[in-house]
């Protein structure tokens, strides 16, 4: 299923994994959006499975666009599969207070290790 890489007004990414090194595909997806009023291009990249759609903001906009893939099956309305940035900095405190948990621990048990020995 395809999801919104990055839009800037005038312009848009979709990532279309139906596209990926299938030149039939891209044509058909070329070829679609580049009908939409509006669309002044489209280009697809057999390689990474995404498309740049060029648009005229005064004419339509990213969310049409995504309107018609949507409607032939190629995009599904859904968050964005990227994980949250608040969910990622949550993990990398967790691991950090964990590793620093684990270090002190260490550090105070070696001392007790050495004097169990003597």
């Amino acid at each position: 299923m395809a999801h919104q890489i990055h839009h800037v007004p005038g312009r848009l990414r979709v990532r279309v994994p139906a596209i990926k090194k299938c030149s039939d595909n891209a044509a058909l997806l070329q070829g679609l959006l580049q009908a939409v009023p509006g669309v002044s291009a489209a280009e697809p990249n057999l390689t990474t499975g995404s498309i740049v759609v060029r648009y005229d903001p005064q004419s339509t906009n990213a969310a049409l666009i995504l309107a018609v893939l949507t409607d032939r099956g190629y995009f599904q309305l859904t968050p964005s599969p990227a994980t949250p940035m608040s969910v990622r900095i949550r993990n990398k405190v967790a691991t950090a207070l964990f590793w620093y948990c684990l270090e002190k621990a260490v550090e105070r048990s070696v001392p007790l290790m050495i004097a169990a020995l003597l």
